[in-house]
């Protein structure tokens, strides 16, 4: 017989899985939120998985979730690099001018 699933109780943060991929799920203000961590299940990835749910129940327990999110959303680390352009011609300094 199979056994009914657990409700989590109030403030807590679910792990889940879809499509082999992490995501919390948690309730807040009469709404249910998740967020995909973008990480495959592995055991190091449930790691991270648990330290960010842990995050978010701590967050709503003091009353302090950012409830933009982004806080406990991944974090790339891939910036926008503006490229130098290179002069045409060097500037012409006199020594007196560097002095």
């Amino acid at each position: 017989m199979q056994q009914p699933k657990q409700r989590h109780s109030k403030g807590t943060v679910a792990i889940i899985v879809s499509n082999d991929r992490l995501q919390l799920r948690f309730n807040y203000a009469g709404k249910r939120h998740y967020i995909s961590l973008g990480l495959s299940d592995t055991v190091v990835n449930r790691k991270i998985a648990e330290a960010k749910a842990k995050l978010i129940e701590s967050d709503i327990i003091y009353e302090r979730l950012d409830l933009t999110l982004e806080k406990y959303k991944p974090q790339t680390a891939l910036s926008v690099v503006t490229p130098v352009t290179p002069l045409s011609t060097p500037p012409q300094l006199s020594l007196f001018d560097l002095w």
